[in-house]
């Protein structure tokens, strides 16, 4: 169970962090309102923190283990989700130096 509220919570930050809600925002004003209005989805597609909690909190109910221990456990991780994110962004950085070496290695 804990496992996976962590992956919850990792791929809820992955999503958030990733900008895929903010596109998908921008995409629907301009074809349904040609950028007259901006459509937004509200705070929970926008903050991992907010998605993880409710998430999760919906996972352990539909699960039947809701307790006081559990609901503890889904708020430790959705705190833990702006850490994540700065991981996150670690790892991706990472890779891009990572691929930027091998490219300039062999002079792709």
């Amino acid at each position: 169970m804990i496992l996976d509220i962590f992956i919850i919570a990792c791929i809820c930050t992955l999503i958030i962090e990733s900008g895929f809600f903010d596109e998908i925002e921008i995409r629907l004003s301009k074809i349904l309102f040609r950028n007259k209005h901006k459509i937004y989805f509200g705070k929970i597609f926008h903050c991992s923190l907010c998605a993880t909690t409710w998430i999760s909190i919906a996972y352990i109910l539909l699960h039947g283990e809701f307790s006081l221990c559990n609901l503890c456990i889904v708020l430790l991780f959705a705190y833990s989700t702006n850490i994540l994110g700065e991981l996150l962004h670690f790892v991706i950085d990472l890779g891009i130096k990572i691929i930027s070496k091998l490219r300039n290695l062999f002079n792709v």
